[in-house]
């Protein structure tokens, strides 16, 4: 008394058992034709691979040291060119507060002076549909 199923063998029909399997051939078996290799030496695939990965290795930390010295020079670039923009920016600075100074009312009269300029006291008119003169100008004080 299991509680497993009751499985009876049956026999094969008369038309299973008449005709072969396709693509399969009553006749004797074929050897299939395997030949035996030895196994690599080990020692030799552990140290090609070995080999391999220390190229691999100084390769990346020669590449690595390579970007390390470009960017820092880089950054000495960065700082040298922001060097020069501030003196650059101070000079423009310079300059400019110099033109306001001169170009102040009171410099711009004491450098006609200097050239031999006189101030107009008057100035003169002149109508241009006849070219007549209206007012004289005064330039001597």
């Amino acid at each position: 008394m299991s509680l497993a199923p009751d499985i009876t063998a049956r026999p094969l029909s008369s038309q299973q058992s008449a005709s072969p399997a396709r693509g399969v051939t009553p006749s004797t078996p074929r050897k299939p034709s395997l030949e035996v290799i030895s196994a690599p030496d080990p020692r030799r695939s552990l140290g090609m691979f070995l080999t391999g990965c220390l190229l691999l290795l100084g390769i990346t930390i020669g590449a690595i040291l390579v970007l390390n010295v470009e960017m820092a020079h880089g950054a000495y670039e960065q700082t040298d060119l922001k060097a020069s923009l501030s003196r650059a920016v101070l000079d423009t600075e310079q300059l400019s507060s110099e033109i306001d100074d001169l170009s102040t009312a009171e410099n711009l009269a004491k450098q006609a002076k200097e050239l031999g300029m006189i101030q107009m006291l008057t100035p003169g008119v002149i109508r241009l549909q006849d070219g007549t003169i209206l007012v004289e100008p005064s330039g001597k004080q």
